[in-house]
């Protein structure tokens, strides 16, 4: 994750409330990612083969792929590395340390 994407989401993490609307974003995104891929998949088959995907199919590669990138958009999101650990940790022991070593 970059800074920019960093400075993008730290306000739907950050502000009480706005999880839920980060949660929904993600799902719609992944829904309509789903229903493009779905759709270019069946205009393929249809192009290559002369037949495409039949509505179960169609529903049960939907379901599927929308799952899936929803699945990696939450991965991503709640992603903890160890620097990112040692950081947070170095900096609360900076903070409560009584003597200024910096001089």
């Amino acid at each position: 994750m970059g800074r920019h994407e960093l400075y993008e989401e730290l306000p739907f993490l950050a502000v009480p409330g706005l999880q839920k609307k980060e949660h929904s974003l993600s799902v719609a995104f992944s829904s309509y990612a789903a229903a493009l891929d779905t759709l270019e998949t069946d205009e393929y088959l249809t192009s290559t083969t002369g037949k495409g995907l039949n509505p179960e199919e169609m529903e049960q590669r939907l379901s599927r792929m929308s799952l899936l990138l929803l699945d990696e958009l939450e991965a991503d999101a709640t992603t903890v590395t160890t620097p990112l650990i040692f950081a947070v940790l170095i900096a609360s022991l900076l903070m409560f340390n009584g003597e200024c070593s910096c001089v």
